[in-house]
């Protein structure tokens, strides 16, 4: 796959988005806790992440752009990721082309498989507030049908119960080569009340817009949320790297329960997953990279019925009525299954 000689910038290179003090996925490193790279190759429960290229390209100060952001699989066939990463200007033109492609998959050498059309058809209005810094996208291949992508499921938690909760954020930046997906974890803050967002306190890398908040739940990784983008207080406008979070130096991200549950945009992912293939094949494992905790690894096999889990100590996959093996954390380089 080739690309053209166009210069690669995340959207907040641009920095065409205001909202507060908020702006769209600079860098906001903690040095207590610092972002790491995620091995693709391994840590398969990320494969529903993919980046965003713009197919059109930008125009600023006579030179031409291409926009990297990142989107997310929640349904077979549809992305979420950020409005400003889809539109970059407050209002979208009419008749102005804003599809993107959407690059997926990993390769050993941590390029992505391929890549497919991602065509916007539900949005929020970012002019009212950072709650509404959000697009879903629809692929013209629906990558999340296909075994070991899936997508990821909401979490279907309110906003308001969110605070205290431990979050991880996972994403493709533009301050990196391409590929490399970055992450980092963090505890979910406090509001973010101009923007109705909310903070929570894990690194990001630049231009990181658009990559998915999610959260454990019932051993299962869960989105809640969408990175926006940082707070900066007056006097560290400027900064990138602080000793540890605070709340004027904030991480930021929209709660997304209440999108997802919208009755127009439910109706739309529930028909995509009934036409389109009702078994979520993504490969998960129930723990977080960072925390000090065991895994469990296991997938969804395509008849619903059992589990299919890999046992470390005879090295075979098996199906079975428990959840899954167990085995310590961090996980292991599994083996592919057969199917």
């Amino acid at each position: 796959m080739t690309f053209g000689a166009v210069k690669r910038i995340p959207i907040s290179a641009l920095a065409t988005v205001a909202l507060g003090f908020a702006t769209p996925a600079s860098p906001n490193e903690y040095r207590d806790n610092p972002p790491i790279v995620i091995d693709r190759v391994a840590e398969k429960q990320f494969l529903p992440i993919g980046e965003l290229e713009s197919v059109a390209l930008i125009t600023k100060n006579g030179k031409r752009f291409q926009l990297f952001g990142t989107g997310f699989l929640v349904s077979p066939c549809y992305i979420v990721t950020s409005f400003h990463i889809v539109f970059h200007v407050l209002e979208p033109e009419p008749g102005k082309d804003y599809s993107m492609k959407f690059h997926i998959g990993v390769a050993q050498n941590s390029a992505f498989l391929g890549s497919t059309k991602a065509i916007p058809v539900k949005w929020g209005c970012i002019g009212m507030a950072g709650a509404n810094d959000w697009a879903i996208l629809k692929l013209t291949t629906c990558i999340g049908a296909r075994p070991d992508f899936g997508w990821f499921e909401s979490a279907d938690i309110p906003p308001g119960w969110l605070t205290g909760q431990h979050v991880a954020v996972a994403g493709f930046s533009g301050q990196n080569a391409r590929g490399i997906l970055s992450y980092s974890e963090g505890d979910v803050r406090t509001w973010d009340s101009p923007g109705h967002m909310l903070k929570y306190s894990a690194s990001e890398n630049e231009g990181q817009s658009g990559s998915p908040i999610l959260m454990i739940i019932d051993g299962d990784l869960r989105v809640v949320g969408v990175n926006q983008g940082t707070l900066r207080a007056d006097g560290v406008r400027d900064k990138s790297q602080f000793e540890t979070y605070a709340d004027d130096n904030a991480s930021l991200f929209v709660p997304l329960a209440d999108v997802l549950n919208r009755l127009d945009i439910k109706a739309m992912l529930d028909a995509d997953k009934k036409l389109v293939g009702s078994h979520n094949l993504r490969f998960t494992t129930a723990c977080f990279l960072m925390s000090q905790t065991h895994c469990k690894v296991y997938t969804q096999p395509p008849d619903g019925t059992n589990i299919e889990a890999y046992d470390p100590g005879t090295g075979h996959w098996s199906k079975t009525g428990d959840a899954a093996w167990i085995h310590p954390h961090p996980a292991v380089n599994l083996p592919n299954r057969d199917r």
